[in-house]
């Protein structure tokens, strides 16, 4: 038998279960569920982790009925899944169990019950779902699906000790900037601040953001580098910035020159070096970056480098071990098909995949200070995973550690092993109506994110379909 949930409110990824009003959550606003969908969810949730089979759904849901139940129940759970925005080719919450039934696999917490309501800044900030861009049409009206705010929010976690090692868990997301501009490449934690890059109308700067939230700074830049620069790091001692003149590892042309900048704008040429990536060691006494097809390791301004491995295609996002005796990186194979974490032992100077037997994709890799925590993401479900080291036994196969709906890319920690700072991205829809007088596009229901506009024949009535929520609403015109 399951336990029994004896608190009110039980939490996951980005939604809240109050069992009491018998409510569903998304960051403190209610989702319209239905009772057998709710119950399902319910059932799931007291045994996390472990599989709830068909019979016993059935059995809870339609006691003594005998007719075509089960038709009834994948039904249920299909709705379920829509206002989760779940799926069961690549699940967040609710995995399938073929021809036995189906286990919740997201990290549940359960807490005291509070309002959920509540606009305390430390609390949850009102992100919009990611979902696959849809194909922009014209019938009289026109959808358009903008790429929502990509934004740095803050994950801080509660490490909760297991037998035989610990393993971190979410316990809140908080948006730190909401300026519309695409965030890119590496972010850096320095001096209370977190350094990026920024990208708007086919430019790119240096830019940095106070790591409690506040107003996006462009960095003064002499112009003398170029309209496309990308943030390689900050110099933990110096807090000088290491940009490189051209787009960062993410993109296809990935080589650069590298230039030293200070806050104020004074700029220097590095050497003649020419990189996909660099970073610097944690003590900022040596330099790594990578070169043609070489990853090479030199001091603090590139000086006496020494080629350590070589490895060909695209490479990005070198990450120092806490003890500066080994890298990784991602490096991903044409169109970006193949990605895959490496590691460099630089005292061997040998190279070897991380995770051989692991069947995802994986990229942007980063160490927790003062841990054994490796993080990374994936680009095939745009989670963040993480991977217990072990000191002297094998590793633990990655967890994930979120289930969102937001479409994580590159992470950096901070001051604390507790706090993690990372790039999201959500997308939203917007409603735009063609008015032939004027010979242009208008905004109709300013605010409300959805698609799939139809009006009835008398033009008094309207349904769409909520973005990217899916649920279909009707209203006045």
């Amino acid at each position: 038998m399951g336990r029994t949930i004896t608190r009110t409110r039980v939490a996951f990824g980005l939604f809240e279960v109050d069992l009491e009003r018998r409510q569903l959550h998304k960051n403190g606003i209610r989702l319209k569920l239905q009772h057998q969908p709710f119950e399902i969810l319910v059932a799931l949730l007291e045994r996390p982790g472990q599989i709830v089979t068909r019979e016993e759904l059935q059995q809870r849901l339609w006691p003594g009925e005998t007719g075509d139940v089960r038709r009834k129940l994948n039904k249920a759970v299909n709705k379920l899944r829509s206002v989760l925005g779940d799926s069961p080719d690549r699940p967040l919450f609710i995995e399938t169990v073929p021809r036995v039934g189906y286990r919740f696999i997201a990290p549940v917490r359960i807490s005291e019950p509070e309002s959920v309501t509540s606009t305390d800044v430390a609390a949850p900030v009102l992100l919009q779902e990611a979902v696959q861009p849809a194909k922009t049409r014209r019938v009289g009206w026109r959808r358009w699906v903008v790429l929502g705010l990509v934004v740095i929010a803050g994950l801080a976690f509660a490490m909760t000790w297991f037998h035989p090692a610990p393993v971190p868990q979410v316990e809140a997301l908080r948006q730190l900037t909401a300026d519309g501009r695409e965030k890119r490449g590496r972010i850096v934690f320095h001096g209370g601040y977190l350094y990026f890059t920024e990208v708007a109308m086919e430019r790119a700067w240096a830019a940095r953001v106070p790591a409690k939230g506040g107003q996006v700074e462009v960095l003064p830049i002499d112009p003398v580098v170029g309209s496309e620069v990308s943030l390689l790091d900050v110099h933990p001692q110096t807090g000088q910035l290491l940009l490189k003149q051209g787009p960062s590892p993410e993109t296809q042309q990935a080589e650069g020159a590298v230039w030293l900048a200070d806050l104020t704008g004074r700029l220097e040429r590095l050497s003649d070096l020419v990189v996909q990536d660099a970073q610097w060691s944690p003590d900022g006494q040596r330099l790594a970056y990578f070169s043609g097809d070489g990853l090479y390791v030199a001091g603090s301004w590139g000086e006496n480098p020494r080629r350590v491995v070589e490895h060909p295609g695209l490479k990005g996002a070198l990450s120092w071990a806490p003890d500066s005796r080994r890298l990784r990186f991602w490096s991903a194979y044409p169109d970006f098909q193949y990605s895959r974490i490496w590691e460099v032992d630089l005292d061997r100077r040998t190279l070897r995949p991380l995770l051989v037997d692991w069947p995802f994709k994986q990229q942007f890799g980063v160490w927790l200070p003062g841990t054994r925590y490796f993080l990374f993401t994936s680009p095939s479900d745009y989670q963040l995973w993480v991977r217990v080291e072990g000191r002297w036994k094998r590793p633990r196969e990655p967890v994930r550690l979120t289930a969102s709906s937001i479409r994580f890319r590159v992470a950096c920690a901070g001051d604390s092993p507790t706090e993690l700072y990372v790039i999201g991205e959500s997308c939203q829809g917007e409603l735009l109506l063609w008015d032939e007088s004027r010979r242009h596009f208008r905004v109709i229901f300013p605010g409300l994110s959805a698609d799939q506009l139809h009006f009835t024949r008398d033009g008094q009535w309207v349904t769409y379909v909520s973005y990217p929520e899916g649920d279909v609403w009707r209203c006045r015109s």
